[in-house]
């Protein structure tokens, strides 16, 4: 049995598009997912993908990551390393008047009721 999800599995959990030699733990979780995947990535146990995510070539995400990439999208550049237990969200509530928070709302409800900001994130190699 392997520890890694195969082809089926890895399209069943939303990934769109995925290259050569990629090695995806069978404990991570998908969410409302939109990913493309280059070559040579790894993703460790415990991570937690949502919305529109990007990764390029020669990238690990360390175990338990969240990457809430939300409608604007999270770019990992090729030679991207994401430590353990890091977090990193595209859109949020901006908790700074009385508003509800979006957790629970539809889309319709969000915008009505819930100030978001959104910004894309992309991550560089910086060497």
């Amino acid at each position: 049995m392997s520890y890694y999800l195969n082809k089926n599995q890895q399209f069943e959990l939303g990934i769109n598009k995925i290259g050569k030699n990629c090695k995806i733990s069978k404990k991570i979780r998908g969410y409302s997912l939109k990913c493309v995947i280059s070559n040579n990535v790894r993703i460790d146990d415990d991570v937690v993908l949502k919305g529109k995510i990007t990764l390029k070539s020669n990238v690990h995400i360390a175990r338990g990551r969240t990457l809430s990439g939300g409608k604007n999208g999270i770019i990992l550049e090729n030679f991207s390393t994401l430590s353990n237990f890091c977090q990193i969200f595209t859109e949020t509530d901006d908790y700074i008047k009385t508003t509800v928070s979006g957790g629970t709302l539809d889309d319709k409800e969000r915008k009505k009721l819930a100030k978001l900001t959104q910004k894309e994130f992309q991550l560089e190699n910086l060497q």
